[in-house]
């Protein structure tokens, strides 16, 4: 059976083919997890929709009194070096780090993590922790869910068939507040996390947690 391949430029151009194709297309964001699936024949699609040319979902912005945006397409490279990460969201800086080696966080994207929706996954508990919600947008129109209410098990998310996730957004950082993400696993480098835990602390004018 011949292999398709395709490219859509915008949302809708997606959403028609993610209709057309069915159980029997894949979506490629960044394609770590994927490619590795289908190599190993875990998952067999027709075709692969590349969504990597869409405008604006590799957006990385953050601005003081909104908080951060991030793009499904937004690699953990880009998460792990950006400044305003750094210093505000120092639990997302960490997760990225520890995601495989440089070359594949150069590849893997945020969006294709969560979308993995694996157990292990780095991504995951900093952003829980940190409140943030998901934009999922369909052929319907768009909604915001937090993040932590769009998982329904390992592998399965709340995205309807013709659903992406399109942005993840992060409050603004609370005043007298930090956070931390730490994981434990059975190598010291280029392994997944066997439990892992991350953390967002406030203080009130007390000093009370």
């Amino acid at each position: 059976m011949p292999f398709e391949y395709y490219e859509p430029a915008t949302l809708p151009e997606a959403f028609d083919m993610m209709a057309s194709e069915g159980e029997a297309g894949a979506v490629l964001a960044g394609g770590t997890d994927l490619l590795l699936q289908m190599r190993r024949g875990l998952r067999n699609y027709r075709s692969v929709i590349n969504i990597k040319r869409i405008h604006g979902l590799d957006e990385l912005r953050y601005l003081g009194s909104v908080g951060l945006r991030i793009g499904p397409l937004v690699t953990f490279r880009r998460l792990e070096t950006h400044s305003d990460v750094r210093a505000i969201y120092p639990s997302l800086s960490e997760a990225s780090t520890v995601v495989a080696g440089v070359q594949l966080r150069n590849l893997a994207t945020v969006g294709g993590n969560i979308g993995n929706a694996s157990p292990s996954a780095d991504s995951i508990p900093p952003l829980v922790a940190l409140g943030a919600s998901v934009e999922i947008s369909g052929p319907g129109g768009v909604r915001m869910v937090p993040l932590a209410d769009s998982f329904l098990g390992p592998g399965r998310t709340i995205l309807a068939r013709n659903e992406l996730f399109t942005g993840f957004d992060v409050p603004a950082s609370a005043a007298r507040s930090g956070n931390a993400y730490q994981r434990l696993t059975p190598r010291a480098a280029m392994d997944i996390a066997v439990v892992s835990v991350a953390a967002m602390v406030a203080l009130d004018a007390g000093g009370r947690i």
